[in-house]
Formats: C-alpha cells, sequence, structure tokens
C-alpha cells in the first residue's frame, strides 16, 4: 500500500509522452523537475521506513509534438505547441481552450459584444480566455544569452550595455529548459480608472504600485517609471508557492526575439514593421480601443471598434492583443505599441562606469518606426531615466519556476 501511494505521489501511474500523445495530456516528467526530501513512514507494525518523497513545482503535460512542458502548479495549458509557442493560465477554465487549434495558434480570442446599461445598447470587449497568461520560450543554457542586434539608434552608436546575466535567471535554464514570458504587455491593474479628458500627458497618473494583468483587450499600463515597473512585476505573483514573477530581463528579451525569428522567418528582427504597431507599420486589422497621439500628446481610449483600420503613418496606441497582425510566437505586442522596460542597465556615454545611469527600454512603440534606424530591438534602444513616465513606454512581466 506504501509502495502505490508513494508512486502515485510521484506521478509514477502517468504514461510516458510519445509522438501519438495528444495535447494538454499530463505525462510523466523528468526526474530532475523534482525535488528529493527524505521522509520518515511509520507503519502500523510500529516500523519506521525511510524513502525519499519527490515533490514538485510543475506537472507535465504534453504539446501534441512529443514535447514534455513543464506547468507551473495552479497555471493550465491552453494551447499551442513549441514550433508555434505553448500558452499557459492562471485560470482554470481556460484549460485546454485552444488544444485543437490549427498549426498550434492561439488566438487573443477577443470579440465585441453588445450589453445593456443604464437603458443603452453599448460595445464591450469581452475574451475567450479569463486568466493571465504567459508563454513558453525554451532554450538550452548554451542559447541563453545576450545578442548584440548592431548600432542601431544613432544617437546611443557609442554607447554601452551591461552584458552579464544575473545567476537567478539561470537556475530555471538549467532545470526546466526554458522561461515563461507574459503573453501581453502589462494592463493596468483591474478596477483601475483610465485617464479623462484633459489630463496632462506627462502627469504620474498610472504612476504606482499594482498588481499588472496579462490578458487581451486590456489598456496597456503606461506612464510608468522603472522602479514601479519592477516593483509591480514583481507583486503580480509574489505570493505563490510555484512561481515568482519579476520584469522581463535584457537576456529573456534576447532570447525571446531569436526564438520568435527561428519559428517565423518572416519576422524580422530589425526591421518590424511588418508585424508590428509602429508609425510607419503596414495597414493592418484591429480589434479593440485605440488612443490616438498629435504632438506628443494622447487622447483617451475611445470606444470599442471591431475589424478597424490602423494606417500607415497614424499613431494608435492599442489595447493588449489587438490584432494578430502583432502576435509572433503567441505573444502579442512585442514589437511595437508600448516599449518596455527591463532589467538591464546601460548608458549612452563612452565610460562603463556610469552603466547605472540608464535602463534599456526595448521594442519600439506606436510613436516610433520599426525599421532600421528606429527603436526596435537594438540593445541601445531608447534610454530613460529610471523615473522617467511617458505617454509610449510600460512593461512586460516574466515567471520564474520554484
Amino acid at each position: 500500500m506504501l509502495d502505490q501511494a508513494y508512486a502515485y505521489m510521484n506521478g509514477e501511474t502517468l504514461q510516458p509522452n510519445t509522438p501519438e500523445t495528444t495535447a494538454g495530456t499530463p505525462v510523466q516528467m523528468p526526474n530532475n523537475w523534482y525535488i528529493e526530501t527524505p521522509t520518515i513512514y511509520v507503519m502500523p507494525e510500529a516500523k519506521e521506513i525511510e524513502k525519499s518523497k519527490r515533490t514538485a513545482s510543475v506537472y507535465a503535460v504534453s504539446d501534441g509534438l512529443n514535447n514534455t512542458i513543464p506547468i507551473p502548479k495552479g497555471f493550465y495549458y491552453v494551447g499551442g505547441n513549441l514550433d508555434s509557442g505553448v500558452v499557459i493560465s492562471d485560470n482554470i477554465k481556460d484549460q485546454n481552450k485552444y488544444k485543437d487549434e490549427a498549426n498550434g495558434i492561439v488566438p487573443s480570442g477577443v470579440k465585441v459584444v453588445e450589453v445593456e446599461e443604464n437603458g443603452t445598447k453599448v460595445k464591450k470587449l469581452e475574451s475567450e480566455l479569463q486568466g493571465n497568461q504567459f508563454v513558453w520560450i525554451p532554450c538550452t543554457e548554451e542559447e541563453y544569452h545576450k545578442t548584440n542586434w548592431g548600432q542601431g539608434d544613432t544617437n546611443y552608436s557609442n554607447g554601452y550595455w551591461e552584458m552579464d546575466t544575473d545567476s537567478y535567471e539561470l537556475n530555471q535554464i538549467a532545470k526546466y529548459g526554458g522561461f515563461y514570458v507574459a503573453r501581453y504587455e502589462a494592463g493596468l491593474p483591474e478596477g483601475t480608472q483610465e485617464i479623462k479628458e484633459g489630463t496632462s500627458t506627462m502627469a504620474t497618473v498610472y504612476n504606482f504600485y499594482g498588481i499588472p494583468q496579462s490578458k487581451a483587450g486590456i489598456v496597456p499600463w503606461n506612464f510608468i517609471d522603472w522602479n514601479k515597473s519592477q516593483s509591480s512585476a514583481r507583486k503580480m505573483y509574489e505570493n505563490k508557492e510555484s512561481v515568482s514573477s519579476g520584469l522581463i530581463t535584457g537576456t529573456q528579451w534576447d532570447v525571446m526575439l531569436n526564438r520568435m525569428a527561428s519559428a517565423d522567418n518572416t519576422k524580422s528582427l530589425v526591421d518590424s514593421k511588418t508585424w508590428g504597431n509602429y508609425s510607419n507599420s503596414d495597414t493592418f486589422i484591429y480589434t479593440g480601443r485605440r488612443t490616438k497621439c498629435s504632438n506628443n500628446e494622447l487622447n483617451v481610449f475611445e470606444g470599442v471598434v471591431e475589424n478597424g483600420e490602423k494606417p500607415n503613418n497614424e499613431l494608435y496606441l492599442l489595447t493588449t492583443g489587438a490584432s494578430d497582425h502583432n502576435r509572433a510566437y503567441n505573444i502579442y505586442d512585442v514589437a511595437g505599441n508600448l516599449a518596455e522596460w527591463t532589467e538591464e542597465s546601460s548608458t549612452d556615454s563612452s565610460s562603463v562606469s556610469t552603466l547605472e545611469t540608464y535602463k534599456d527600454i526595448r521594442g519600439g512603440n506606436f510613436d516610433g518606426k520599426g525599421s532600421i534606424g528606429g527603436w526596435m530591438v537594438c540593445y541601445c534602444a531608447c534610454r530613460g531615466t529610471k523615473s522617467m513616465t511617458a505617454y509610449f513606454s510600460g512593461f512586460r512581466v516574466v515567471l520564474y519556476i520554484k
């Protein structure tokens, strides 16, 4: 009886992953994903038996392509595979929602519905997915490094950026072979009142500590400085048993981009206007809300638009996940929309001693250009001081499996 219970606790009753295993099926996981803890069992005969009890912060599912994916406890497989991007959610209602989607593509699921408010019908955004969503970025220890994308913005051609990778990032790479990144730019905390007409665009109305959302159809969290972005990212899962959260690092950003490019060679990383939201982006269709920018000033977010057109040379900041045009590896808005704070230190001078002067902000934004000479993926892309708040900058969260 003890041996049967022991086998069940350690997941040994699950079947191994095979090419025939369907996506989302729980499977046996590698031994190194377990934590071995010596435990004394007291038997009815008053005998003590010592065995190693195995616990884990994850369980394993198949992606349908014979790849075994670590899912943190308290999260659920939504869909996708290692070719298209594996999506998880922290809400059980999303479990296996898109496990059979063609080519492993997981749509944002944003749609327009009509509801009645105070006797008037109004359009609202509704998502098929309920929870915060993250995408698995697989990589080996050898692949986990920063990339020099070239000179980029000529204003910082003599600058330096931090090349080291912190050891805390490497633990889950060595153990699990990857990391989870938020599927969307950080959205405003639930219940946050939006900026109203007449509010100064450079005001700090959104510059506070809170718990961000990684969901589609949310107003992206801008006007937030680096310090509050870092603290808010950590708050998202600070009390979770299986994971912690943080602000995306420079290494994680580069590894994510490399994965996107290897999965889809049409996604250029130095000329991303063809798949991002920039001032010079190709025209694309979106469903969501927008705010326009003129003379460095933002208007309030307008009402819901279904299948609207974002023209070339128009400056539209969109709600999260508004267009599949801006999706790569099942992740949205890495190219443009808001530029995103990272943990990476940098300097725009020739002196390495001033490295802590700036924090790198990556990805470019809707008010910049997505081509060479613009703000996209250059290691020196758009720097700002830690206290800077701007209409064009936000952040993205990552998970650390314990």
